[in-house]
């Protein structure tokens, strides 16, 4: 069963707190950050009980579709096959993305890692791409783990198989070296999820990343 490969270097992660918990607002954020040419969005609202995840996942699926954006969803692998998501984030202690894949063999699968023995684990276990951070300081919330720096990303990157997405106080200044350590994208959530700023955010990302 061949895995699919990630086409984007922007991974962009949804943060309802950015506005307010509005979410009919957050999602004409989203159709802006897709009409702009993002690639790929993580729905990630930890907070939302099962029905109006659900709903949400519905409105973005229908906005992200309609400009072919990539659509993941947080660990809630029903809710990503209910809204015919593409594929499915998860947290180091999630199902391990073979059993994932065995459902429905189309799906993404992305993994978030901390350390060399996660990262080793998830690709073993068929992950279509890592998420490794903290790499900086984040900008979205407080990190309960330390940020690493690039020199942590960089070995991670050095042993992978398979993408690696750097989060955590990412930022478009600081994209460029996180690619120099051997990233194949970045992951963020507060660069990209500031209301009024989104398109100057993408514009810069993509100077950048050279694509979206």
């Amino acid at each position: 069963m061949s895995t699919p490969i990630p086409d984007f270097r922007l991974y962009a992660i949804t943060s309802g707190p950015a506005f307010g918990g509005d979410y009919t607002k957050m999602a004409d954020h989203i159709e802006s950050l897709c009409r702009r040419g993002l690639r790929c969005l993580q729905l990630r609202e930890k907070s939302l009980p099962a029905r109006p995840l659900y709903q949400l996942a519905n409105v973005l699926r229908e906005i992200t579709k309609s400009y072919k954006t990539l659509l993941m969803i947080n660990d809630r692998v029903d809710i990503a096959l209910a809204c015919g998501a593409d594929g499915v984030h998860c947290r180091e202690d999630s199902l391990p993305a073979e059993i994932i894949r065995n459902i429905d063999h189309r799906l993404l699968v992305g993994r978030s890692v901390h350390d060399e023995t996660s990262a080793g684990k998830a690709q073993r276990e068929g992950a279509g791409f890592l998420v490794y951070g903290p790499v900086f300081k984040p900008g979205s919330k407080s990190a309960s783990t330390p940020p690493s720096g690039t020199k942590k990303l960089e070995t991670i990157c050095r042993s992978a198989e398979v993408p690696v997405f750097a989060l955590g106080g990412i930022t478009p200044s600081n994209a460029g070296e996180c690619l120099a350590a051997g990233a194949h994208g970045v992951a963020c959530i507060s660069s990209v999820m500031v209301p009024g700023d989104e398109i100057r955010a993408l514009d810069k990302f993509e100077q950048t990343l050279g694509t979206l």
